[in-house]
């Protein structure tokens, strides 16, 4: 779990959540210009005591799949 957070980033909101996921998929996803209705956020588990996140959500990529996880939902 530790190396899992080793990467965690700090993103500014949607937009900037989309913005890290172009920028992480260059240049190994064909396209990066996905629009950004693309990405969406789900609730995934509610609070993660282990971690100390709040409101946990999965973030999935439409025609990609999962990217990751982040705490609440903006």
């Amino acid at each position: 779990m530790a190396e899992s957070l080793a990467l965690t980033v700090e993103v500014d909101g949607r937009a900037g959540l989309i913005a890290y996921i172009r920028t992480a998929l260059r240049p190994s996803y064909m396209d990066d210009s996905f629009p950004d209705h693309a990405v969406n956020l789900q609730s995934y588990f509610g609070d993660d005591d282990r971690i100390g996140w709040r409101d946990v959500h999965i973030v999935i990529l439409g025609g990609y799949g999962v990217i990751g996880f982040c705490e609440g939902r903006e």
